[in-house]
């Protein structure tokens, strides 16, 4: 329900720092179907660039300012078009 139905945005970021702000933003995804199509990571691509972005989508998270981390974790709770 929490993953397909509402976006969470925490107070903290929670980013996995291990991956790309890319990586990120798609887990929601990845954990409810795995295999990302096309029109999905164009969809990323777009919440990356809304979010401004756009220059640090291929950077760790612990490459990111605190401002770029949140942003991502806003981003991330866009992925799947949450209704709530």
């Amino acid at each position: 329900l929490r993953n397909q139905t509402i976006g969470f945005i925490f107070q903290f970021h929670y980013l996995l720092p291990e991956f790309t702000a890319k990586e990120n933003v798609l887990m929601p995804y990845k954990i409810k179907n795995y295999k990302v199509p096309k029109e999905i990571e164009d969809w990323a691509d777009e919440l990356i660039d809304l979010a401004g972005l756009t220059k640090v989508k291929n950077n760790l998270a612990t490459d990111m300012s605190g401002g770029q981390q949140q942003r991502t974790a806003i981003a991330r709770s866009l992925i799947n078009r949450p209704k709530l």
